[in-house]
């Protein structure tokens, strides 16, 4: 399959893969409290908290093992990319090892007193921890499944796998509905059968698919300092963009009073996340481009950059016009109130739509081109900048929350923005593209 339709084969895929994930978690929401108790609920929300929050403890490994192993590929060293795609198994495998030893001194925290549960639901908690703990663990090493499918062109098929563990998780949670099995741990069951599923499908398939072997390799010290390093940096740009997201509702609450946080978050939140829409086409356009790079397609390389700024740009604007025209009323309907949004903000949210997709094409960029140091640097910047401007107009602005989406807007624009084009220019011309 050509690079350019299994790049649209991907995009259709992940469109796909987006609609049933999202009709799937509305309708295993009534399912599930069909079956457990509100109190059993409140324990799978806490459990399902804490292993999102680990999401980040792979230390960036795969994304920088895949980028590696294109360039890798690119110049022909198949040895080369084989003892480091060997290497970067077993260093998650023992990250994983290492997260589910920890989590066994959980078994040792008393949770009935912490949570105000009974002893049944205290054991039956530690259980259902253990085995999404389990989950998580299993799911590192399996992350070099989809890198390998990605690195060698079949952008389409870690969407695919994906797409299938959610679809054999929300089967095995009907199969518990049918037996009625009041238990929190049947949930954590069907979460550790849809990884077995898919994310432990992707990998075996592709490993045998591509001839992979995790023994016999010489390892390169070089290479693997390397994956490493690069792995730490795409690791700490994770946590500065979490950093940055979560801060919102801390700098609000504390400037202004917890009362007034749902009046900037819900329309915040609700709005933003829509931009993650735009992953869809950015996430398999990141090895798309390396491919490129690696192989030296100058042309494929820039009509693809074109073509990604563009649809990135009105996506935002249509997304926006929507905000303005229909933000209020979504608003009121969505969170139940007669409070809405203000003009300001509904245009303010529109402003900082826009230039959030441009930042985050060239986010894509920059991941592609190996520039992660650069996406480190204005991670911080921007988050610094945001923290100060927000406080700023919080505090001596006495409508500052309706202003605060135009203020992050404009500090993302002067700061972030000219940042990674500047990387991006210096990138062009070292390959000649001005």
């Amino acid at each position: 399959m050509s690079s350019s339709k299994s790049f649209i084969s991907a995009t259709v895929i992940g469109l796909v893969a987006r609609v049933v994930s999202i009709g799937i978690r509305f309708v295993s929401l009534p399912i599930i409290l069909r079956v457990i108790s509100a109190e059993r609920y409140g324990l799978w929300l806490i459990i399902t908290s804490i292993v999102g929050w680990l999401s980040m403890s792979d230390l960036g490994i795969p994304s920088a093992l895949q980028n590696r192993l294109i360039n890798l590929l690119g110049l022909g060293e198949k040895k080369r990319a084989d003892a480091l795609l060997s290497f970067g198994f077993k260093l998650l495998c023992g990250i994983g090892v290492g997260l589910f030893v920890l989590g066994i001194l959980f078994l040792f925290v008393p949770v009935d007193s912490w949570f105000s549960v009974n002893a049944e639901l205290a054991i039956e908690f530690k259980i259902a921890f253990i085995l999404c703990l389990l989950t998580f663990a299993l799911g590192l090493p399996t992350r070099v499944g989809g890198v390998l499918f990605n690195v060698h062109g079949y952008l389409s098929m870690p969407v695919f796998f994906e797409l299938a563990t959610s679809i054999f998780s929300f089967l095995m949670l009907l199969l518990a509905v049918y037996f009625k099995w009041d238990s929190i741990v049947i949930l954590a069951i069907c979460s550790l059968v849809g990884l077995s599923v898919g994310s432990g499908l992707s990998t075996i398939i592709g490993m045998i698919k591509f001839d992979v072997k995790l023994t016999g390799h010489q390892y390169s010290s070089e290479d693997n300092k390397l994956l490493m390093s690069k792995g730490g940096l795409f690791f700490l740009t994770m946590i500065g963009e979490l950093l940055i997201l979560q801060s919102d509702a801390f700098l609000v609450g504390t400037i202004k009073g917890a009362a007034i946080v749902p009046m900037f978050m819900i329309p915040m939140t609700l709005f933003i996340n829509f931009i993650q829409l735009q992953n869809i086409w950015l996430r398999p356009l990141w090895p798309l481009l390396s491919s490129y790079k690696a192989k030296g397609l100058i042309m494929e390389l820039k009509k693809h950059l074109v073509k990604t700024l563009l649809g990135s740009l009105l996506f935002a604007f249509l997304f926006g016009i929507g905000v303005i025209l229909m933000g209020d009323l979504f608003i009121k309907f969505w969170s139940n109130n007669t409070t809405g949004m203000t003009i300001q903000m509904a245009c303010g949210i529109a402003l900082y739509t826009l230039i959030a997709c441009v930042d985050n094409a060239l986010a894509s960029f920059l991941n592609a081109f190996d520039r992660i140091e650069s996406r480190l640097g204005y991670t911080i910047f921007f988050g610094v900048m945001k923290l100060i401007s927000g406080a700023l107009v919080l505090y001596y602005v006495v409508d500052g929350i309706e202003f605060l989406p135009l203020t992050y807007a404009l500090v993302m624009l002067t700061c972030s923005i000219p940042f990674a084009v500047i990387t991006l220019v210096k990138e062009w011309k070292s390959w000649q593209l001005s």
